[in-house]
């Protein structure tokens, strides 16, 4: 399992098989945060690629041990709370989608990093992937007819 935990779950993870770490700072939603924000940067990944932006979105979980609260102002239903380790795992549990959104590693086909989104390897190789073209614009290198705003590709017959 510990395999296919992202930074932010091994992090937790690790903390709450550590019973000095578990008894002292993870008692509460407000100290898993601060821990999160505090002492997982030790974990490979959990800076440089940006999980500490879900810190303030994590809280106690029933019956799994830590959840990512979906929305800041969503109503408690249902949908309000998934495990963690569903963060971030390419399928979309929250009706907002929030789970899914900022997620590192990845290329956001539009601004507000939607749910819509590739593999960084997918960028600038000449297939447009996203559906709007992001993907083959902006930050490629180009040449020739090409723009950083629009990408020319032609084919010789």
């Amino acid at each position: 399992e510990e395999a296919t935990m992202n930074p932010l779950h091994k992090c937790l993870w690790d903390a709450d098989h550590d019973k000095e770490t578990s008894s002292k700072f993870l008692q509460s939603d407000d100290n898993i945060r601060q821990y999160c924000k505090s002492y997982c940067y030790k974990f490979d990944g959990f800076e440089e690629e940006g999980w500490v932006k879900f810190c303030d979105s994590i809280s106690k979980g029933h019956p799994h041990r830590y959840d990512f609260r979906c929305d800041d102002n969503q109503a408690v239903s249902q949908d309000y709370e998934q495990p963690i380790h569903r963060l971030c795992d390419g399928n979309i549990d929250c009706k907002s989608g929030a789970d899914e959104k900022g997620c590192p590693g990845r290329f956001y086909c539009s601004p507000d990093e939607s749910a819509d989104w590739i593999d960084p390897n997918k960028t600038c190789d000449h297939v447009k992937d996203c559906a709007n073209g992001a993907d083959e614009c902006g930050k490629c290198q180009v040449d020739g007819l090409s723009s950083p705003d629009f990408l020319i590709h032609s084919k010789v017959v």
